[in-house]
């Protein structure tokens, strides 16, 4: 059902969201009660084993984005928990354009976004679920762009508008490259290339970016033994202070408690 979505005219309404801390071991099941709304879930501290009704398994692992589908019957039990929160959950219901109900086909699907691609508009949806001026439009918005983007990969196009390609080939190897510059490589003006990314990727180009950086910086706190000052500036951050409080603030808990939460594991 998802992969074909990008193509048809849907809905998306009773859109809700959770940032959830679950322990090791932790599980919980739609078994005997089927999934009532349709779900998207980034994983953000910790792996989910999955185990559907009919005896599939799915391993997913952290930075991850799976597809948990209206009437999906499983249980999910939470392993390698290293970080706080543990996933982002936005759950919504989906109608057609005849307005009736789409179930999704009982469906648990890793979808093939993940890292900052994921990251980035996921936790977008939660902040802006979570803001005092909440605003259904906005976050209605950029879901219907995220689950779009997630439908095209499904089906085998690559989502990437031609003319933001070279902008993302370009940060790829060099992730500290200017607004500006990044604007010039796909002929736009900054102001135009600002809009098309943010229309894209559901956030503004500093995001996306900031959210890539964080996500190396955890790979590098999990790998080795390299002092904090260190990955920040590695990874791109001239302020270390800036760096803690983008890194708290992404992964629910400082630089150094994540290492020792990775180093329990």
């Amino acid at each position: 059902m998802l992969e074909s979505l990008w193509r048809e005219d849907f809905t998306l309404h009773s859109l809700n969201a959770l940032r959830q801390y679950w322990q090791e071991g932790e599980s919980y099941t739609f078994r005997r009660s089927p999934r009532p709304q349709h779900g998207l879930m980034l994983l953000t501290g910790g792996e989910t084993l999955y185990e559907t009704r009919a005896g599939e398994r799915l391993h997913a692992r952290r930075g991850d984005l799976v597809y948990l589908s209206k009437g999906a019957g499983y249980t999910a039990r939470f392993v390698n928990v290293t970080a706080r929160p543990y996933s982002l959950l936005v759950n919504f219901q989906l109608t057609n354009a005849r307005g009736e109900d789409v179930s999704g086909g009982g469906e648990v699907t890793l979808l093939p976004l993940r890292g900052a691609e994921a990251e980035a508009p996921m936790r977008r949806l939660v902040d802006l679920y979570y803001d005092p001026d909440y605003a259904p439009a906005e976050m209605k918005g950029r879901l219907y762009e995220l689950i779009c983007l997630a439908s095209r990969r499904l089906s085998g196009k690559s989502g990437v508008p031609p003319e933001l390609a070279a902008a993302f080939e370009w940060m790829s190897a060099h992730p500290r490259a200017p607004v500006s510059e990044l604007a010039a490589r796909c002929a736009l003006s900054e102001s135009a290339f600002r809009k098309r990314f943010g229309q894209y990727a559901g956030v503004s180009p500093s995001e996306y970016r900031i959210a890539r950086q964080i996500e190396q910086a955890a790979r590098l706190l999990r790998a080795g033994s390299a002092g904090v000052e260190e990955i920040a500036r590695s990874v791109g951050f001239e302020d270390v202070n800036y760096f803690c409080r983008a890194f708290k603030k992404r992964m629910g808990m400082t630089a150094l408690e994540y290492r020792k939460q990775s180093d329990l594991c």
